[in-house]
């Protein structure tokens, strides 16, 4: 998948390309109490990790191809399907930016041991071995509970950088948990929000707990977000663009 960057992207710095971008997603599952209050789950990055490390972070990580091979429980919702094509070039392929959704989950699975997946029906065999692990618990993916509600382009200069869509999921959409595929986080754990502000966590970070602290908001629905927020470096200064449909960007 070719890294996609909105259309004034040309002002992220005059040395930089679409293809110093890699395509990432990244899930944040979220856990409400009987009292109301949020949790997330989030991990802490090795402090030899060249992206974030030490930082506390949602699991998430790379596209790879083969999450656009996948049968799946059910589909991504349509306002999440929709609003992935926002600001991206007018050729983009819808199928590949559904597929940030299983990426995100894929990542989750491998960096948490959570599925986030229905009853496997499918007996393909998976195209990947992370996939295989996943299939073998006896789910296939499954985005219809994932809302995609924010989007980040990591700033010039740093060592990794990634185009990432942030979507988020209820608790109760989890459908098992297993031991973690790689080491990529420790301290995994839920974390309320005010705490997870508190930690050693970046920038980036704390906006998009932000947005979701809005989101989750009482008489607030993810389903009727009508704006996507989209933090990109533009003009010296990294910004919050609001993308919408009405306009492309707001």
């Amino acid at each position: 998948m070719t890294p996609l960057v909105p259309p004034s992207s040309s002002s992220d710095t005059p040395h930089t390309s679409a293809q110093d971008l890699h395509d990432a997603a990244s899930l944040v599952i979220v856990k409400t109490d009987d009292d109301g209050t949020a949790s997330v789950l989030m991990g802490r990055r090795h402090p030899d990790t060249a992206f974030l490390p030490n930082k506390y972070v949602f699991p998430g990580g790379r596209f790879e191809h083969s999450d656009t091979k996948l049968p799946v429980a059910g589909p991504l919702p349509t306002h999440s399907q929709n609003h992935l094509m926002l600001s991206v070039p007018e050729d983009t392929r819808p199928a590949n930016m559904h597929a940030l959704a299983l990426t995100a989950i894929r990542e989750t699975f491998e960096e948490t041991g959570v599925v986030i997946g229905g009853r496997r029906i499918s007996k393909n065999v998976a195209p990947t071995s992370s996939w295989q692990r996943f299939f073998d618990t006896g789910h296939q993916p499954d985005p219809s509970g994932l809302h995609f509600f924010a989007r980040a382009i990591t700033p010039p200069g740093r060592p990794r950088r990634y185009d990432t869509r942030f979507f988020c999921v209820a608790a109760h959409h989890i459908s098992a948990r297993v031991a973690t595929i790689d080491d990529e986080l420790d301290d995994i754990g839920w974390v309320s929000l005010d705490e997870a502000r508190d930690r050693n966590i970046a920038n980036i970070t704390h906006h998009i707990l932000a947005d979701l602290a809005r989101l989750t908001a009482p008489h607030e629905s993810v389903a009727n977000q009508a704006t996507i927020p989209f933090y990109l470096y533009q003009n010296n200064a990294f910004n919050r663009v609001l993308l919408s449909h009405q306009d492309g960007i707001a």
